[in-house]
This record gives structure tokens, sequence and C-alpha cells, in this order.
């Protein structure tokens, strides 16, 4: 078989995703270990968090004789052009310069990759390095812990001692690796060879639970939820009515937070980490009145961060270094004017979703479920927003399969007549459709 442009497309995209996961970096440097100045090897994965996008683009191109295909991304246009055009107010012009290409760049390899080799193929790319890192981390958990867990040398993480971080640098980003995982190798389990989905299914549960992350416990099993129960439900009875139960669990969720964080009732946890979320409670309230500073636009996209961290940690502690929020964070970045943006695709996602009753397939399952879990996740983790973060490409990565499987659905009505019965009727999509 001969080497096709589509196979660079693919190996490029595969390049981005472990430059993005920054795999084996934590291995040769560890800034929870050794304190993060002098890092010798973050320039160079710094620079593959760019360019391996921005060649796997290209690549696409160049399978597609010059054609650029934006389809992908229409929908995030609004908020990629109030980022871009926040290098103008921006407090730090470089960083939100580089923040706006390395989306793009990413939110284009995306729409190349699906392209080029399908959706069910490029989530089952991303199924197999999320399996094998699940089993590296928990090899290393086990056999080579000096690397693979917290210990009492690292820098301000004497509590964590004990908890599995496999090949990262925190518990919190292996925990988050691995609730994803654990929903995409279910999904996809009949893509990959039989004798590597129980490994992988197995290591990623182990790293969920053994990584003590809380967040990524309650991610994961609210994603085996969704899956399981409520997105099936949409395609087999009524939308509106899975929307409801997924709606009243968010809603009880919500309720507790809020009345645990602003009615006082924290106090039936005094002495605990539940008692102020682990000090995020009195990050967010810094936060809030630095964002009210700034409400409307922001200080740019990618640098609200690194502003708020010198007045987070002087009015809070030491290990606030950014909001712990990711909605917080794009109100710091780009304020209300850009979290609207930012949150308008996952809502046309939703909205589409809802109005497919009985149509659903596996990638839009799938893509449905792991944007849930990015929009549960920030509500106490900034990386969920984040492309370069503890599994923040699954955000858009998911946003973008979506709306290329709606264009794909949406392709044969357009061609049948408008008074054919067909026209009004969802057809099979065939075994080599472009989306599979």
């Amino acid at each position: 078989m001969s080497f096709q442009p589509r196979d660079l497309v693919a190996v490029l995209f595969a390049a981005s995703l472990l430059a993005l996961m920054q795999v084996g970096h934590f291995i040769i440097y560890n800034p929870f270990v050794s304190g993060p100045d002098g890092d010798p090897v973050a320039e160079y994965f710094t620079l593959a968090q760019y360019v391996f996008p921005a060649a796997c683009v290209f690549a696409g191109i160049w399978r597609n004789s010059g054609v650029l295909n934006l389809s992908g991304i229409l929908a995030f246009t609004p908020f990629l052009a109030l980022a871009a055009a926040s290098t103008l107010w921006s407090v730090d012009a470089g960083l939100t310069l580089r923040s706006t290409f390395l989306l793009i760049a990413f939110l284009l390899a995306v729409t190349t990759t699906t392209r080029a080799v399908g959706a069910v193929r490029t989530a089952s790319i991303l199924a197999h390095i999320m399996g094998l890192a699940m089993v590296v981390s928990a090899l290393l958990a086990l056999f080579v812990p000096s690397i693979g867990q917290h210990n009492i040398d690292d820098l301000v993480q004497g509590e964590h001692v004990g908890s599995w971080r496999g090949l990262f640098a925190h518990k919190n980003s292996l925990g988050a690796y691995a609730a994803f995982a654990v929903v995409i190798v279910l999904a996809f389990r009949d893509r990959l060879p039989r004798w590597t989905v129980l490994p992988y299914l197995t290591a990623a549960i182990a790293c969920v639970l053994f990584s003590n992350s809380t967040t990524s416990l309650v991610a994961a099993i609210f994603g085996v939820f969704s899956m399981s129960v409520a997105l099936p439900l949409m395609r087999r009875t009524s939308a509106q009515l899975a929307a409801a139960g997924m709606g009243a669990l968010l809603l009880c969720a919500g309720a507790t937070l809020t009345a645990v964080t602003m009615l006082g009732w924290g106090e039936l946890f005094a002495g605990t980490k539940v008692e102020t979320l682990t000090g995020r409670t009195e990050i967010w309230t810094v936060a809030l009145d630095i964002f009210l500073s700034r409400p409307l636009l922001g200080v740019g996209f990618g640098a609200g961060s690194s502003f708020a961290r010198p007045v987070l940690q002087e009015m809070t502690f030491a290990e606030a270094v950014d909001p712990h929020s990711g909605y917080l964070a794009m109100l710091l970045d780009l304020g209300v004017v850009g979290l609207v943006l930012f949150l308008l695709p996952a809502a046309l996602a939703f909205s589409r979703l809802l109005r497919m009753r009985g149509t659903i397939d596996r990638v839009q399952a799938v893509a449905g479920t792991a944007l849930l879990m990015s929009l549960m996740g920030a509500i106490t983790e900034v990386s969920p927003f984040l492309v370069q973060g503890s599994a923040g490409f699954f955000y858009f990565f998911s946003l973008v399969l979506l709306q290329l499987s709606r264009q794909a659905s949406a392709r044969p009505l357009e061609s049948a007549g408008a008074g054919t019965p067909d026209a009004n009727r969802q057809p099979p999509r065939p075994p080599n459709s472009p989306m599979y």
C-alpha cells in the first residue's frame, strides 16, 4: 500500500494530540518536582504544539489541491474574530496572538483530519492515543512510582503524596485525560483491536480512581451515564425527555454547589476540603473582583490567568495560579461578550441535537457527551476550555465533529426535492460516507 496524503494528515494529527498532551515532557523534566524555572525542554514541547497542527492543515491543503476547508469552524468565527481583535487591547499581545493562532490551527486540524479520513477513524486515532497514554501512566505509577506518583519531594504537593500522575505533571491532568479515555474507548471499542480494549479500559478506570481527582471521577461517571442512558434516549424516545433528565441532573448539581458556597452550608463541612472546594471559593471571590474591573471585553484572549495570578496569590495563597474555573478565566480573558461567543457553538450544537430525534449517530453521541463533560469540568478547572490544557482539546474536538456531522447529515436532504417524501426524512448514511 502506498503512503497517501490523507495518511500524512492522520499522522500529523496524532502528533498534534501528543504534543498538546506533552507526552514525555514530565518524565524528562517535571516542574512540580524541580521547580518551574530553567525547564530545558518546555520550549520544544511548546513549539511542537504550534508546528504539528499547522503542518496537519498544510497537509490537508495539499491533499485537497490547495483548498482550505473552513466548514468545521464556522460556528467559532465570531469568537475567533474577537480573540484576534483582542490583541489590540491585550495586556500581553504576544500571548494573545499565540493563543489565537493555536486555537485556529487546532480547529482547522480537526476539520482537515475529519474530512481526510472520516470522523470515526479520527476518533479512533484519539482512542488509541488516550488508551496507550493510560496504559503507560498506570505502568509508571505501579513500577516507577518516583515518576508516576506524587511524592514528598514535589513542590507544594504534599497533600497529594501517593496519588497517580502517570505521564503528566499533576494528578488532575491524569484524571482529566482518564475520564475522557473511559468514554471514548467504550464508544469506539469495535474500531480498536480486540486485544487492546481491555488494557485500555482497565488502565483508564484505574487512573481515574487512583489519581484521586474528584472532578475527574464525577466527569467519568457523568460521561458513562450520558453515553449509556441519556443520549440513547434521544435516539429511541424523545430528545426533550432526555434533555429534561440531563437538565435536572445538572440543576441538582448546580443547586447543591450554590447551597454549599452561597448559603453558608459550608459549615457542615468545616475543616474539610469541601468547605471551600479546596480553596476555590476564595479564589473565585478575588477573581470576580478582578473581572469587574474590565467586565465587557476583558484583558485579552489567553492573558486573563497570567494577569490575575499576582493578585490571586497575594490575596489568597501561593497555589492560586489561575481562577480555577474555565468560565471565570474566559470572563477575565474576553469579558461577558467573549464568554457568550465562546459558549455559542456549544449552545447551537445542543440545539441541533435536540431536534435530531431518532437520528443521532455514535459520533454525535460521543461528541455530545464529551462536550457535557467539558462544560461540567470547567466549573472547577480552567483546563477544559484551553486547547493546551489537561484534556482541553476535547471541547473543541467535539464541537468540530458535531458541526461536520450535522453537515454530512444534511447533505442528502439538500439533494432531495422539496415535494418528495424523502425531503422530510433522514436517510441512512452509507458505510463509505465521508463521515465514516
